[in-house]
């Protein structure tokens, strides 16, 4: 679980190959295949000064706002 500020400037890249991610900051993730439950997001929030890449092999991912 990522707890973020509201002021966050980032882009971020998730990648899961065995759980769901949960966004509260923007787009729902989307299916990398239709076998697997693999699951990827990529966005950008603020001016998108940092970067953020998290891979995740068994279990959820969740980003907050706070």
């Amino acid at each position: 679980t990522l707890h973020l500020p509201a002021d966050t400037s980032a882009s971020f890249h998730i990648e899961t190959f065995n759980g769901r991610i949960a966004n509260q900051l923007g787009p729902a993730p989307r299916k990398t295949n239709r076998f697997l439950p693999a699951q990827e997001l990529s966005f950008s929030i603020g001016g998108g000064d940092a970067r953020v890449s998290v891979e995740n092999f068994n279990g959820a991912v969740k980003l907050i706002m706070d």
